[in-house]
Formats: structure tokens, C-alpha cells, sequence
């Protein structure tokens, strides 16, 4: 399995930190091993596991829809994105980090 680019920029993050997987690990809460098999793609990170490992890096996890189409913010004619149409985006979306 590949690294996915949203783990390599966590690692990265983690590197350009001077940090090690165990310091990371226990800041965000999982053992070091998660954090081990994640960055070298043996396993994929839950959202969760990824929101954790972001913010022990002082990072924010940000999604962002992919795929065809465009989600736009409601406001005069625009329907808010919700229902069926948000549970379809949710299968499609990347993930994306902002500096807190």
C-alpha cells in the first residue's frame, strides 16, 4: 500500500518538528505503532486517528471535496449542500492541512 499524501505531509510535519512517532503518538493518543505502519503504508489512518496525529503536530485537519462538480456555500438560489448530495461527497473527499 501507498503512502497516502495526506500522511506524507503528516510525517513531514512530524520531521520538520524534530519529533519523534513516539512523542507523536502519545500527544495524539494512540500507540506508537499507529503512527509507525501509517507512515511507511502499511495501514490506512481512520479520521479520526488523523485528526489526533494533525493536532498533536499543532495542525488542523481540513477535508475538501473532490471530484466532479463543485460544492458551493448557500445564499440566494443555492441550496446548502446536505442529505444524499452531502453523504455522496463525503465518499469522495481528500484530506488538506492548514497551519493553526
Amino acid at each position: 500500500m501507498a503512502v497516502s499524501p495526506i500522511v506524507a505531509q503528516l510525517r513531514q510535519a512530524r520531521r520538520d518538528r524534530g519529533l519523534t512517532q513516539e512523542a507523536v503518538a502519545a500527544r495524539a493518543g494512540v500507540v506508537r505503532p499507529t503512527i509507525g505502519t501509517c507512515e511507511r503504508g502499511e495501514h490506512s489512518p481512520t479520521l479520526p486517528i488523523l485528526e489526533a496525529w494533525a493536532g498533536a503536530l499543532g495542525l488542523e485537519l481540513r477535508l475538501v471535496p473532490v471530484g466532479e462538480g463543485e460544492l458551493t456555500a448557500p445564499g440566494p438560489g443555492r441550496p446548502p449542500v446536505t442529505g444524499a448530495m452531502a453523504a455522496a461527497n463525503r465518499r469522495s473527499l481528500a484530506a488538506a492541512l492548514r497551519s493553526t
